[in-house]
């Protein structure tokens, strides 16, 4: 906890990422209200920010700071609800506003890695952030989305050219990269990072591209990390498709019915056949022809047919991206 908010410090995110990710870990709305106003700003659970004038109920958990403790950061819990964790974000919390405050009240410019992979930065805006990173003219430049949660403990091989975004599916960093430079690193345990990735033609296709490596990570796995939009090509249409959609209710419904369903499908897609698929899983072939008995049974096709297997490859993305979060 205390290294998740140290280092979305150092990464001079805003104030209302600061809120958002506070929620978002809580599971609760947490808000501010800074000096005496009557004007709070208070990030939902899902990152949607409101602000105006609203009312502070003394009972909320709350942290204070200020000469007079006239700042205020607080957890929305109705009815006397309490987490045990509520004291120790708050107390994260107002350590890492009073540094994004002070940041504010000094003249400065956003990170520039920021500012090149907002869609609302202007074409000046931009070109000078292009400028103080160096990036050339000309050529291909790849962005990254990787789960902020997974950076913490080791640096970025690339740190001006990063930048810690709030997203619908939780803080992400992205990482601008010049033609054929590496990315890809081991987290501290081991194991693969989670990494989406996706090609920009020029500056002015960064956001975009910030766009298309966030959707390629939401499709991403642990069998299978690291995905590139460009390798996905079509296939990244699916992130249109709606969360209940028919294929996919029927896919969620399997996996309460057997626990293997989702890795059941993610090895049929990744697999050249059912032997190879069965490999991936480390059962038996005969193992895997019963399970695609069962789980033809509970879809309402056979999963054993090309068109089948292509029938839930396109499901089991489409519900991968729809449930990630990070």
């Amino acid at each position: 906890m205390i290294a998740f908010f140290d280092a979305l410090s150092e990464s001079q995110v805003s104030v209302d990422a600061l809120l958002r990710s506070a929620a978002s870990l809580l599971g609760a709305p947490v808000g501010l209200r800074l000096g005496e106003s009557a004007r709070v700003s208070l990030a939902a659970t899902d990152g949607t920010m409101s602000k105006g004038e609203a009312e502070v109920d003394p009972g909320w958990p709350t942290s204070t700071w200020g000469a007079s403790r006239e700042h205020r950061a607080f957890v929305v819990r109705e009815g006397g609800e309490r987490n045990v964790n509520d004291l120790l974000v708050l107390e994260r919390l107002g350590l890492a506003l009073r540094t994004a405050d002070e940041r504010a009240r000094t003249p400065g410019e956003r990170p520039a890695a920021e500012v090149l992979l907002d869609d609302a930065a202007s074409v000046e805006d931009r070109g000078r952030a292009a400028g103080r990173l160096h990036l050339p003219n000309q050529g291909v430049l790849r962005v990254t989305a990787t789960p902020f949660g997974q950076d913490l403990g080791r640096g970025s091989a690339n740190g001006s050219r990063t930048a810690v975004l709030f997203t619908p599916v939780g803080m992400l960093r992205g990482t601008i990269l010049i033609g054929a430079e590496a990315a890809g690193a081991a987290t501290p345990g081991g194991e693969p990072s989670r990494q989406g990735e996706a090609a920009a033609s020029g500056i002015d296709g960064l956001p975009a591209a910030w766009r298309r490596a966030v959707t390629a990570l939401r499709m991403s796995s642990q069998r299978r990390p690291t995905v590139s939009a460009e390798d996905l090509g079509d296939a990244l249409a699916l992130a249109a498709t709606p969360a209940d959609s028919p294929d996919q209710l029927r896919l969620t419904a399997a996996q309460q019915r057997f626990e293997w369903t989702a890795e059941t499908a993610e090895a049929l897609g990744l697999g050249e056949s059912v032997r190879e698929a069965a490999r991936l899983l480390g059962v038996h072939h005969s193992t895997l022809q019963r399970r695609l008995e069962e789980l033809s049974g509970a879809l309402g096709f056979d999963v054993a047919t090309p068109d089948g297997r292509f029938r839930l490859r396109c499901a089991h993305l489409a519900r991968t991206f729809h449930t990630a979060r990070f």
